[in-house]
Formats: C-alpha cells, structure tokens, sequence
C-alpha cells in the first residue's frame, strides 16, 4: 500500500525509523524518509534503500517490510 495523496514527508520524524536490514541481501538498508497521513489514526511509512537490491517501505501500523 502507497501513502495516501495527502500525506506530508519528513527527513526528520519525532521517533526515528527503525534499523533494518534487506530481507534479500541482509544487508542494512539505507533510510530516505518518512510519510506520515494526516487523517486519525495517523499512520506512517518509511522508506529505505538497497544499494544492491532496491527500494523498501516499512509500514508500522502492520510492521511489514516489503519491496516497492
């Protein structure tokens, strides 16, 4: 799932995003930013990079990690 059109970015987040790793590589992924939706409950994404296998978003509401 994308993060809804009307959700801000940030570098920056209050808490910071988790530390993980490339569930195909294993190695750490790279942080890039932070969606957060503007509606209640509010939800939020983070995105993450492998330098050898491409990008990820992290959702914390499911703590799912997967391939975008």
């Amino acid at each position: 799932m994308r993060p809804p059109r009307n959700a801000w970015f940030t570098t920056t987040p209050k808490t910071r995003a988790p530390q993980l790793f490339c569930p195909i590589c294993v190695k750490p992924l790279i942080y890039r930013t932070t969606a957060l939706s503007d509606v209640l409950p509010v939800e939020r994404w983070d995105f993450f990079a492998c330098r050898t296998c491409g990008s990820f978003e992290y959702r914390h509401r499911t703590r799912r990690l997967r391939k975008a």
